[in-house]
């Protein structure tokens, strides 16, 4: 139960830090000065990307691989179902 309640809580902290804009504003502004192209990117993706997102943020505060890993399929499922535009 209780690896219930970190995986629901690591989508959440992980939809929260890819949704709210402020915090893609402020790595924007932070890796704007940056020339390397590579540690752009290794910045800049855990904060564009669910999976990502809820991949480090479960790793990070659980440090438990498994609880990160389940945590990122989930919220790639997500992504996938709620996250599309019709063109």
């Amino acid at each position: 139960m209780e690896n219930g309640i970190l995986i629901l809580k690591t989508c959440l902290i992980a939809w929260w830090i890819v949704e709210f804009y402020i915090i893609s504003a402020i790595v924007e502004i932070l890796t704007d000065r940056i020339k390397n192209q590579l540690i752009k990117f290794i910045i800049t993706k855990p904060f564009e990307c669910m999976k990502c997102a809820a991949f480090w943020v479960g790793l990070i505060m659980t440090q438990n691989i498994f609880i990160a890993i389940i945590a990122s399929f989930l919220m790639n499922e997500w992504d996938k179902k709620y996250n599309y535009m019709k063109l």
